[in-house]
């Protein structure tokens, strides 16, 4: 239960940062098309993760719903989005300003 309450908790504050931090990095004019953009890949990603997670744990000898394939894809899209929110960081220090 715990690993689920802290996915739900994690999820809000990303949400909330991405569609906070639109306004500040779109033109007045494309506003929508960036909040359009955004909502697909966010829902492409929220569709094509259950259906990877459930093709992992098919993987192995554990027939269980988290065997060591399913943690190990989580932990790799863990470690992806913290590779690139570091990258995103350092790009917008030295190009942007901060």
């Amino acid at each position: 239960m715990l690993p689920l309450i802290l996915l739900g908790v994690g999820y809000s504050i990303y949400a909330c940062a991405l569609w906070g931090s639109i306004p500040y990095t779109v033109p007045d004019n494309m506003f929508g098309s960036a909040f359009g953009i955004c909502t697909s890949i966010q829902q492409v990603g929220l569709t094509i993760t259950p259906i990877m997670l459930a093709w992992t744990s098919t993987w192995g000898t554990e027939k269980t719903v988290y065997n060591n394939w399913s943690l190990g894809f989580l932990t790799l899209c863990g470690t992806l989005g913290i590779c690139v929110n570091v990258f995103l960081y350092y790009d917008d220090i030295k190009n942007r300003d901060g």
